[in-house]
């Protein structure tokens, strides 16, 4: 994320799915879990890692996914286990 805007993002994921589609690969890819819920993000001090930036991305790649018929690992709807 690191402060990269959501459209260029999803540009990129776009043209590299393309690309492993038509090297008839098999795609599986994941979206992002909560990383509000990690402590070097919980306080809320890096304007880059929100719970709405989280979820612009996973929009992102979710509408990639289905557009490539990738299959999508849904690892937000996961809890964020610290070990």
């Amino acid at each position: 994320m690191n402060g990269r805007d959501v459209v260029s993002f999803e540009n990129d994921l776009s043209g590299i799915l393309e690309e492993t589609n038509e090297a008839g690969a098999i795609i599986v890819i994941a979206n992002l879990p909560d990383l509000t819920q990690l402590p070097e993000f919980a306080g809320g001090t890096d304007s880059n890692v929100t719970l709405q930036r989280v979820m612009e991305y996973n929009a992102a790649i979710a509408r990639q996914a289905a557009a490539k018929g990738a299959n999508l690992v849904d690892l937000f709807s996961q809890p964020v286990e610290l070990f």
